[in-house]
């Protein structure tokens, strides 16, 4: 028998902070970095024992609990909740972990009533709930009831989309008479993306472009709208279903953004406003632990360029928000800066071939680690179809901070070259949300 082992392994960084600024980018940035340090957030990780599960059967897990900001062990909280979701996101079965010094672990037993399926690991603290439910940490697993047989499908309604499709203007907003990165996702019933062919045609059914998906359903295209104007996507897919869809509004007066990688290590962020010609900007990157970098530019001819080092950014999820003159947030974005290294786990058995039921001892070693806290799972690898469960690293990195599902989260923090790099910030532009709400940081709440 074949068998596979998972170990996940915490990692500790603090935050960087810029030095203070005056006037209103002081102000900017002294609001962010005070409203960040009232707002002590935590996040969640579950390291399940495997992805697919038989009713009957119990399910061991151990619960990771660290501050947002630092990942370091969080002692706040002293009792987390789990429970498994069935489709419609009602609770089957529930538990209470036990934490000390921010860790904890269980396990509970699948009851044999449960249809076959897909279900939804769920599990929060009563603090994290101060943040709605995009701070809980989610995972999906496989459920096999062999005794029940599975109901049939009801069909689908002829009326009824195919696939879900959903178009993100780079920043937020697609403005008029300048030119808009805009990113696209499209996904199936089972929240998979799908491959497809698509083109936009403007109110005279022109063709303007031809798009496609690079990975997972998800990609971009560029396109400069006039103001007043309204476009389509017409969208076919493997099986020849066509289906339309509106873009966006099209702003006759707004700001257009545009992020990307520069030389000597840098980042990029272009501004275009052709209405505000030469009013000042404010952009900031910030992350759960204040603010990271700070700067002011005037625009000359409605257009400013930063660079920004990437020395001065947290590893991890960073947002860079950009500010009107009147000090309003006009546009976001997110970056992803991937960790300088990760621990080396390696794992050996102590012998090649083993008589049944002989015993295994396994010798875990672990590269340049002080110390570490490590949960390890063993189980049986079959030909069984389970969702991917992502690792502690892509979710405290990364998909912890985006919303929504993100399907193979381990390609993205793992995979390099250019393709894996366009495929992991066209993921920031479909799965970007702030969890700032401008209104209460201007408010000082």
């Amino acid at each position: 028998m074949k068998y596979t082992y998972r170990v996940w392994l915490l990692a500790l960084f603090a935050p960087l902070l810029v030095q203070g600024q005056s006037g209103p980018l002081g102000s900017l940035q002294k609001q962010v970095t005070d409203y960040a340090s009232r707002r002590y957030q935590e996040k969640l990780f579950i390291h399940q024992d495997r992805p697919l599960y038989v009713v009957g059967e119990t399910m061991w897990f151990k619960a990771y609990c660290v501050e947002a900001g630092s990942h370091r062990a969080s002692d706040l909280s002293k009792v987390a909740y789990l429970e498994v979701l069935d489709g419609e996101q009602n609770a089957v079965v529930q538990t209470q972990i036990t934490l000390a010094a921010g860790r904890g672990e269980g396990n509970l037993a699948l009851p044999t009533t449960l249809s076959s399926g897909t279900y939804t690991v769920r599990s929060y603290t009563n603090w994290m709930k101060n943040f709605g439910p995009d701070a809980f940490f989610e995972a999906a697993i496989t459920i096999l009831n062999p005794f029940v047989k599975p109901e049939a499908q009801a069909s689908e309604q002829a009326s009824g989309p195919a696939y879900e499709m959903q178009f993100f203007p780079e920043g937020g907003h697609l403005v008029g008479s300048v030119e808009n990165r805009v990113a696209f996702r499209a996904t199936g019933k089972d929240g998979r993306g799908i491959d497809f062919r698509g083109v936009v045609i403007n109110q005279q059914n022109d063709t303007l472009l031809r798009f496609e998906p690079r990975r997972f359903g998800i990609g971009r295209f560029v396109l400069m709208p006039e103001p007043g104007h309204k476009y389509r996507a017409v969208v076919r897919d493997l099986q020849g279903r066509e289906l339309t869809y509106p873009l966006p509004e099209v702003l006759s007066q707004g700001y257009a953004i545009q992020v990307q990688e520069a030389n000597q290590g840098r980042v990029q962020v272009a501004i275009a406003a052709p209405a505000f010609a030469s009013s000042e900007v404010f952009l900031l990157a910030h992350t759960t632990a204040g603010v990271a970098y700070a700067e002011a530019r005037r625009l000359a001819n409605g257009q400013a360029i930063f660079e920004i080092s990437k020395d001065k950014l947290t590893e991890g999820i960073t947002h860079l928000t950009l500010f009107d003159q009147a000090t309003q947030p006009v546009c976001e974005r997110l970056y992803y800066k991937k960790p300088a290294r990760e621990l080396a786990i390696d794992a050996q058995t102590d012998k090649k071939e083993y008589a049944a039921r002989e015993k295994v001892s396994l010798n875990l070693t672990a590269s340049a680690a002080p110390a570490a806290q490590l949960s390890v799972a063993v189980y049986l690898l079959d030909s069984l179809p389970s969702a991917e469960s992502a690792s502690i690293g892509s979710y405290l990195w990364l998909t912890s901070d985006l919303k929504g599902a993100v399907e193979s989260p381990g390609y993205y923090t793992h995979a390099t070259g250019p393709e894996a790099d366009e495929a992991l910030d066209n993921l920031l532009l479909t799965h970007g949300w702030s969890r700032y709400r401008w209104e209460e940081v201007r408010a000082d709440k």
